[in-house]
């Protein structure tokens, strides 16, 4: 499957263009004539995007646009079209619906072969062993073999432990495989960095090892001379006598404790004893106490008395309201009748003159008469309501008077009861204390042998402190030997495993590197179809990268190549990777910088790959006709 034809709308700085494709066309053009765009546009029809540093959004794509709108359109040979566009509007940019290239998928190392190269070696291992199968020639069951006849060198006395400890790793690998339901590489491609990881592990636990071993501990018994027998028989001797002692010494401070509680007790009663004693003090607060208590008298109940002279404070002031009252009436009633006296006639029926005049006086003395007599009626009361209220007064003042006094009284009384019994207390406890003191010893204690008994307690204590140390270092040390052995032991079984797994990983390492040169050298092979003639030598694999051996067998890898080689050699890696592609394509700008010879042999090498139907259409970009018009089979484009 072939282009057939490339269109573009606004792309690169082209309103619009459209070249009708061949197997093989060099677009030919003068510097600045926008060749590119052509392969550009072919790139964008093809992945989606723009490989060159472009930003695969929306909006970086769109910056290769001249316009409003962009658009690109490709055609094939079995009649399918591809067409992308890209429109925008304000600060957005959308792509449009148009003709996607459903079920039609390129590999971006196709047009990009950067995407590869740039990876990480996992990542291109992963990719080649994806397009090339090597599980036919490379089963577990070779590569278990592989690893049950790798020899490992040990010193002799550790044949043993290392042949026991490869069982255990290739019985391990064994299971490991049988659980793997992928790819033999990936299976091998695990199990190799767990190999190394486990490497690692197992060094960095045998160094420690080696410090601990290094750093053995010295038990000393600090100049003690005796075996450790005698230690144990020294030391029950010793607890035995600072029990003995310790128990003497606190039957000593205990007596001590006692004499000085005994002391003190005396003084006690001695000084309450010299209190002064006096029996008519006695009979006196008896007296008081009974005096008190019959004159006390009847508590009053001072919150009922309040109220009622609330009560009658409260009536006399009612009273004087009425009275004021009245009072206003009598000012009302007297300026009513001027206001009458000057009026013509009444405003009601319409009288006059002095029949109008009498009637007004009449009923002005008439209403004088009433309020007068309302008057003197509460005068009268506001009289006795002031008497009561006085009298109620002077009632609450002296239940007050007389509360205070039951109050002092009352305290008086409970001292004086209290001072009693104080006095009573001390006639019946006088004989008891006298009784008490004549019982109290206070015998003198020897300070001296407290003193001696003390500090053959320190000294016992000490001697059992460093026997103690001893017979824990004499434990330790024990203790330490069985670790050293078991250490030394669990030493040997590392380094007995670290040695098989390093073989085992060199062996596995060696199996991975076969298999990626073979699946290398089928990708390679189809690479130097291209390439070979043209460049020096031929591309290779070597230690995880492309690349090609150089004058002196000297390695230049594909990242120090010249612009040149790249150019050829990168064309024939994108080709061989995309062996899966839906169409096998060479896009190659600025032959220009190839001799007239080289492009002669390129186009030709290209002729014959399209016909051998290695490939499928190969664009190249130059800026002369020269030598491609002489070459049967070339389609040129001018622009």
């Amino acid at each position: 499957m072939r282009i057939d034809t490339v269109s573009a709308v606004n792309f690169k700085s082209k309103p619009t263009f459209s070249y009708k494709l061949g197997a093989v066309s060099v677009v030919i053009g003068d510097n600045f004539r926008n060749k590119t765009a052509i392969l550009q546009a072919i790139q964008l029809g093809l992945l989606g995007w723009v490989p060159g540093g472009i930003p695969k959004t929306n909006a970086g794509i769109f910056s290769l646009s001249c316009g409003g709108e962009m658009s690109v359109e490709l055609t094939f040979s079995d009649g399918r079209r591809i067409t992308r566009g890209y429109e925008q509007k304000g600060e957005t940019v959308k792509a449009l619906a148009l003709e996607p290239a459903d079920g039609f998928e390129v590999p971006d190392c196709l047009l990009d072969v950067s995407s590869y190269l740039n990876s990480s070696p996992r990542e291109r291992l992963k990719y080649v062993f994806g397009m090339v199968d090597v599980s036919a020639d490379w089963t577990g069951k070779r590569i278990m073999k592989a690893v049950g006849e790798t020899q490992i060198d040990c010193e002799q006395a550790m044949t043993e432990a290392v042949v026991l400890a490869k069982k255990t790793i290739c019985d391990r690998l064994s299971e490991s495989h049988f659980n793997h339901d992928g790819s033999v590489q990936d299976w091998l491609e695990g199990v190799v960095n767990d190999l190394r990881e486990r490497v690692k592990t197992t060094n960095a636990a045998l160094g420690r090892m080696e410090k601990y071993s290094q750093a053995a501990v010295e038990l000393r018994t600090g100049g003690n001379d005796l075996d450790a027998a005698n230690v144990d028989r020294t030391l029950r001797d010793k607890r035995l006598a600072l029990q003995e002692v310790s128990a003497k010494l606190a039957v000593a401070k205990a007596q001590q404790a006692t004499t000085i509680a005994n002391a003190a007790t005396k003084r006690e009663i001695e000084q309450r004893l010299k209190e002064p004693f006096d029996a008519a003090a006695i009979e006196n607060a008896r007296r008081q106490v009974y005096d008190l208590e019959a004159a006390a008298v009847e508590a009053v109940d001072l919150g009922d008395l309040a109220f009622k002279v609330a009560e009658a404070r409260a009536t006399l002031e009612a009273h004087k309201q009425l009275l004021k009252g009245i009072q206003a009436d009598f000012k009302s009633v007297e300026r009513n009748y001027q206001l009458d006296l000057k009026s013509p006639k009444c405003p009601h029926c319409g009288t006059g003159g002095q029949k109008f005049k009498s009637a007004v006086k009449k009923q002005y003395e008439a209403r004088c008469l009433e309020l007068n007599v309302a008057k003197v009626n509460t005068e009268s009361d506001i009289g006795i309501s002031d008497a009561i209220y006085k009298a109620a007064q002077s009632l609450y003042e002296q239940a007050a008077i007389a509360d205070k006094k039951a109050q002092r009284d009352r305290l008086l009384l409970q001292s004086l009861k209290s001072e009693l019994n104080r006095l009573e207390c001390l006639v019946l406890n006088r004989d008891m204390w006298q009784k008490q003191l004549a019982g109290l010893k206070v015998e003198a204690v020897d300070q001296t042998a407290l003193q001696t008994m003390a500090a053959t307690v320190q000294t016992l204590q000490q001697e059992i402190n460093s026997l103690s140390d001893a017979q824990k270092r004499w434990v330790a040390q024990a203790h330490e030997a069985k670790r050293a052995s078991e250490a030394k032991s669990a030493r040997q079984n590392l380094e007995a495993e670290l040695c098989a797994l390093r073989a085992i990983t060199k062996a596995l390492e060696a199996v991975q590197s076969s298999m990626v040169s073979e699946a290398f050298s089928k990708i390679l092979s189809d690479v130097n179809r291209l390439t070979t003639g043209i460049l020096l030598s031929a591309v290779e694999y070597h230690e995880g990268e492309i690349g090609r051996w150089g004058p002196n067998h000297v390695w230049i890898p594909n990242k120090s190549w010249s612009g040149t080689e790249q150019l050829i050699a990168c064309a024939g890696i994108s080709v061989a990777l995309a062996r899966q592609s839906p169409i096998r394509l060479i896009l190659m700008d600025e032959l220009g910088r190839l001799t007239p010879k080289n492009k002669t042999l390129l186009v030709e090498r290209l002729l014959t790959l399209v016909a051998e139907s290695f490939i499928d259409q190969c664009i190249l970009i130059d800026v002369t006709d020269e030598p491609y018009k002489n070459i049967p089979g070339v389609n040129l484009i001018s622009v």
